[in-house]
């Protein structure tokens, strides 16, 4: 993260699991899917994970109304079980996401006593809007993340 993104997102976070378990939790489907359904009204995930860097990877998430939320990127680092980078980009959703189109989300794990450090940096959004709007969401995907590795 440079010093000029004034709108990026920066949250660390020890999680009880080996960096080997959080990386997995971060790149299998199965897993994933989990960890990001039950936050901000989810009901249901699916992910459909090319781990590779330049592969491409989709999450859906339905609402209790029913309503599909998507996102999709390409993985720009795949480093086991240190590092991962994806852009992220929202599909088909309302103009208040917009200025994340293409940002970056960038995860660091490091060992660290209890567990792994983990550190999240999500650059490039275009607004303070998008950049509160994704810190909430991350916080709240962090926390079930937590959660899930409990």
């Amino acid at each position: 993260m440079g010093p000029s993104d004034e709108n990026a997102v920066q949250l660390t976070r020890v999680l009880r699991a080996s960096p080997e378990e959080v990386f997995s939790a971060w790149t299998e489907p199965a897993r994933l899917e989990r960890w990001w359904a039950g936050v901000g009204g989810w009901v249901e995930a699916t992910a459909d994970v090319e781990l590779r860097v330049g592969g491409r990877y989709h999450f859906s998430m339905r609402d209790e109304g029913g309503a599909l939320h998507g996102v999709v990127g390409v993985y720009t680092e795949v480093a086991p079980p240190e590092r991962l980078g994806f852009t992220w980009t929202w599909e088909n959703e309302p103009q208040m996401m917009r200025g994340s189109e293409g940002s970056l989300v960038e995860v660091a794990l490091q060992a660290a006593p209890g567990g792994t450090q983990l550190t999240l940096v999500h650059s490039g959004l275009g607004t303070k809007p998008a950049r509160d709007m994704h810190e909430e969401g991350w916080n709240a995907l962090l926390t079930s993340l937590f959660g899930a590795l409990s």
